[in-house]
Protein backbone atom coordinates (compact mmCIF):
# COMPACT_ATOMS: atom_id res chain seq x y z
CA UNK A 1 0.00 0.00 0.00
CA UNK A 2 2.87 2.24 0.75
CA UNK A 3 4.99 1.51 -2.17
CA UNK A 4 1.31 2.11 -4.42
CA UNK A 5 1.04 5.64 -2.83
CA UNK A 6 4.62 6.58 -3.48
CA UNK A 7 4.23 5.18 -7.19
CA UNK A 8 1.46 7.93 -7.76
CA UNK A 9 2.86 10.19 -5.97
CA UNK A 10 -0.16 10.65 -3.60
CA UNK A 11 1.42 13.37 -1.19
CA UNK A 12 1.83 12.28 2.70
CA UNK A 13 3.51 13.12 5.76
CA UNK A 14 3.50 10.12 8.29
CA UNK A 15 2.91 6.40 7.74
CA UNK A 16 0.21 5.21 10.71
CA UNK A 17 -0.31 1.58 11.74
CA UNK A 18 -1.90 -0.59 14.45
CA UNK A 19 -0.40 -2.71 16.43
CA UNK A 20 -0.15 -5.59 14.20
CA UNK A 21 2.16 -4.00 12.08
CA UNK A 22 3.69 -2.31 15.02
CA UNK A 23 5.20 -5.40 16.24
CA UNK A 24 7.09 -5.61 12.62
CA UNK A 25 10.43 -5.04 12.86
CA UNK A 26 10.50 -5.46 9.24
CA UNK A 27 8.60 -3.17 7.87
CA UNK A 28 10.09 -0.61 10.79
CA UNK A 29 13.13 -1.32 9.88
CA UNK A 30 12.22 -0.48 6.15
CA UNK A 31 10.20 2.55 6.66
CA UNK A 32 13.39 3.99 8.40
CA UNK A 33 15.72 2.81 6.06
CA UNK A 34 13.43 4.84 3.29
CA UNK A 35 13.49 7.77 5.31
CA UNK A 36 9.70 7.94 6.36
CA UNK A 37 7.92 8.91 9.53
CA UNK A 38 5.67 6.74 11.27
CA UNK A 39 3.51 6.26 14.20
CA UNK A 40 2.63 3.15 15.09
CA UNK A 41 1.53 1.32 18.00
CA UNK A 42 3.13 -1.19 20.15
CA UNK A 43 2.01 -3.59 22.82
CA UNK A 44 2.86 -1.89 26.77
CA UNK A 45 5.73 -4.57 27.76
CA UNK A 46 7.46 -3.78 24.01
CA UNK A 47 11.34 -3.09 24.60
CA UNK A 48 12.94 -0.61 23.16
CA UNK A 49 16.39 1.22 22.70
CA UNK A 50 16.88 4.72 23.24
CA UNK A 51 20.30 3.83 21.40
CA UNK A 52 21.34 1.80 18.84
CA UNK A 53 21.89 -1.94 20.44
CA UNK A 54 25.38 -3.32 19.48
CA UNK A 55 24.83 -7.28 18.71
CA UNK A 56 28.15 -8.74 18.70
CA UNK A 57 29.48 -12.24 19.68
CA UNK A 58 31.00 -11.94 22.85
CA UNK A 59 34.80 -12.82 23.24
CA UNK A 60 35.24 -16.16 24.23
CA UNK A 61 36.85 -16.55 27.70
CA UNK A 62 39.57 -19.09 29.05
CA UNK A 63 38.44 -21.67 31.31
CA UNK A 64 40.37 -22.63 34.11
CA UNK A 65 40.71 -26.49 34.14
CA UNK A 66 39.89 -26.20 37.88
CA UNK A 67 36.35 -25.30 37.34
CA UNK A 68 35.66 -27.90 34.91
CA UNK A 69 35.73 -30.65 37.59
CA UNK A 70 32.42 -31.57 39.46
CA UNK A 71 32.93 -31.22 43.07
CA UNK A 72 33.12 -34.20 45.85
CA UNK A 73 30.09 -35.47 48.24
Amino acid sequence: MIDNVIKEGIPFSYVTMDGFYGENPVLLTELENRGLTYVADVAFDTKVYVQESIVEIPEKKEIEEESLQLPEF
